[in-house]
């Protein structure tokens, strides 16, 4: 069986912990000539107090700034190996807006971080545990060096 990667999907939110992912992301990429799409999800909660009289508009339209800023850096890391790329900011839970962007855009693979921005010493983060509940697409889920492994015996 010969099984050829033709759409990855790359969450980022910019931070290092999702930056572990970018290597092996780009290896089966270029070893695929696999396009990639990088997803930023902007999470706003649904009950939000805006601090300093911001509007919820104008910190979402920050926040997408800042997106559109994360998403310009690392998708230059995969445009500069040759790789077709494209980037998309989407609004809502980070779990649901990747699982329902990898079915919309009909990805072969989701390649993510274990953990992002908010991580935990958990073994799993909320954001890729809920990505496995929600996808019937393969999720290769690459965990952070810097967080302990929780089967380790001290």
């Amino acid at each position: 069986m010969n099984w050829r990667l033709e759409k990855i999907l790359f969450p980022y939110d910019g931070s290092e912990e999702a930056a572990q992912a970018i290597k092996p992301a780009l290896y089966l990429a270029k070893r695929d000539n696999a396009e990639v799409i990088c997803l930023y999800v902007i999470h706003l909660p649904s009950i939000w107090a805006a601090p300093f009289d911001v509007s919820r508009e104008d910190l979402l339209e920050s926040l997408k700034v800042e997106a559109e800023k994360v998403l310009a850096e690392v998708a230059q890391k995969f445009q500069e190996e040759g790789i077709k790329v494209s980037k998309l900011v989407k609004e809502g839970s980070p779990a649901n807006e990747i699982a329902r962007t990898a079915s919309e855009e009909d990805v072969d693979l989701i390649v993510m971080s274990s953990h992002g921005r908010h991580s935990t010493k958990s073994y799993l983060g909320s954001v890729a545990r809920g990505v496995l509940d929600r996808t019937h697409k393969s999720v290769l889920i690459v965990k952070s060096p810097e967080l302990p492994d929780p089967f380790e015996i001290p």
